[in-house]
């Protein structure tokens, strides 16, 4: 198993060793149990292809559809662009690897692993992809989102 470290005085990758593990109180492990946490580990992730503001992506769902808020990986390609849209609830980015570039009303940021933003419902932004990218996307569940023209109003893309 690999651990990337995000952190900004960390951005080394730290191999641990494999252990074997054994579920709790007869729960396999990534089954719910609420008497414990819940866990996920490397070789259950299932990544798929999903939309996002009309564009196809891979995903690998983390939390979904629990206490209003959802966790998930996504893999965005190199030089890729989202193009301008918007969230109708907030979403939260941290990047696990590669490198962005964010732009809004405010400006243009570039960021990179350990880095990440925080976006208001309703706020028009743009991001693309410096470097072939990993992010880790926390959300309000549902996430409504859609693209938006130049004058930030919505297109008929999903």
């Amino acid at each position: 198993m690999r651990l990337h470290g995000g952190l900004p005085f960390d951005n080394n990758v730290i191999t641990v060793p494999q252990v074997e593990r054994e579920p709790r109180n007869g729960a396999e492990w990534g089954e719910r149990d609420d008497e414990m946490a819940e866990f996920m580990h490397v070789h259950q992730e299932k990544w798929r292809a999903a939309q996002t503001v009309g564009h196809t992506l891979e995903r690998c769902g983390l939390w979904e559809g629990r206490e209003g808020t959802a966790a998930e990986l996504w893999r965005i390609p190199e030089d890729y662009d989202l193009g301008k849209h918007r969230h109708d609830t907030w979403v939260s980015v941290f990047i696990l690897e590669g490198a962005m570039r964010y732009t809004d009303s405010a400006g243009e940021r570039t960021l990179g692993p350990g880095d990440c933003y925080f976006v208001n419902p309703g706020d028009t932004h743009r991001e693309e992809t410096l470097a072939k990218s990993l992010v880790l996307v926390v959300e309000a569940d549902p996430c409504v989102s859609y693209p938006v023209d130049e004058n930030g109003q919505r297109t008929n893309g999903q």
